[in-house]
């Protein structure tokens, strides 16, 4: 494993850190990666001053999945999972549109909201997912970020995009036991726990029922 990637998400993003550590060993690092990326595209639009500057980190990052070779703790196990197949390439440039859309003008609206949803976060699931499961990650996908959303920019999109959450984080059955679908099941948890603190047991719990079918 990757162990200094794998340290670097745990930083950022710990469920997803958790629920790819519970991935089969050989997408293990591939997942890692992923979730590293997607939390690179999220900060192009936190750290940099203007839009363009934005667009500029992002355009970086759309060089780097459609080949450019780059030292970079991230883009470099990227491009290794990308070349090796684990990852859809055309899913992590969708990724990056998505994120795009973080920086548009306009006013969001619910409709804006769902395409970007689909588009950002839904994106993240279909790129590490087989063909035949691609849609329906997408839809858990797209949940899933909704709700990253109303944890951390409820402001930025100014109303309630948890119906629309709940609507997609329906995990059908074949998936239950999916590494790459693992993170839907906690965020499912937090739309039943809004304020409840976030212990790793609390995690290791919601996922050992999910897993068992309870």
């Amino acid at each position: 494993m990757n162990h200094e990637l794998a340290a670097r998400l745990k930083r950022q993003d710990p469920d997803r850190y958790f629920c790819a550590l519970l991935a089969p060993q050989a997408m293990r690092d591939a997942l890692l990666a992923l979730y590293a990326f997607d939390c690179e595209l999220a900060r192009a639009r936190t750290v940099a001053s203007q839009p363009i500057l934005a667009m500029i980190r992002l355009q970086w990052w759309r060089e780097v999945v459609e080949g450019a070779v780059r030292r970079h703790e991230v883009a470099t196990p990227l491009s290794e999972a990308l070349a090796a197949g684990l990852l859809d390439r055309g899913e992590c440039l969708r990724m990056i549109e998505g994120r795009e859309m973080e920086l548009e003008e306009a006013v969001p609206d619910l409709d804006w909201f769902e395409r970007y949803c689909l588009t950002a976060h839904g994106s993240v699931m279909a790129a590490a997912g087989g063909s035949a499961d691609r849609e329906a990650l997408r839809r858990i996908g797209a949940g899933y970020g909704a709700v990253w959303v109303m944890k951390k920019r409820a402001e930025w999109v100014g109303f309630d995009g948890t119906e629309a959450a709940r609507e997609w984080l329906v995990v059908p059955k074949g998936l239950r036991r999916s590494a790459v679908a693992l993170p839907a099941v906690l965020a499912a948890r937090d739309l039943k726990h809004w304020g409840r603190p976030r212990l790793v047991w609390d995690q290791v719990a919601v996922v050992a029922r999910a897993w068992c079918g309870t």
